[in-house]
């Protein structure tokens, strides 16, 4: 089995860029199951309702819950960052719009350099 069926992957996000990423990670096949610190039955009925096998959690993020993905997918930029050390808070509010641009694009640099395909 392949590293992209068989890992375990978690979307955080389910509004609507997080939807768009689970049409494209249902297009390639890839396995994943979904997020939202947000406790909104709306929101969770709209995301099963185009996603009836997918898996969903609402409400906040504990450590033990994200230790369990091999991958996490952000679909926005609040404070939560997730480091290669662990979780974190950060606001962007505080840096400028070339030092954000700088840590994406490193980030970026980052995954293509691990073999990711990045779009």
């Amino acid at each position: 089995m392949s590293l992209i069926a068989s890992s375990k992957r978690l979307i955080i996000g389910a509004g609507p860029t997080g939807q768009a990423v689970a049409r494209h990670f249902q297009e390639l096949g890839i396995q994943f199951e979904i997020a939202d610190t947000r406790q909104s039955d709306a929101l969770n009925q709209d995301f099963s309702a185009q996603f009836p096998d997918v898996a969903t959690y609402f409400g906040p993020l504990k450590a033990d819950y994200l230790d369990r993905f091999e991958e996490i997918v952000k679909t926005s930029l609040d404070d939560l960052t997730i480091t290669p050390r662990g979780y974190t808070r950060a606001t962007f509010a505080s840096r400028s719009h070339d030092d954000v641009w700088q840590l994406v694009d490193a980030q970026l640099r980052r995954l293509a350099d691990a073999g990711h395909q990045v779009f």
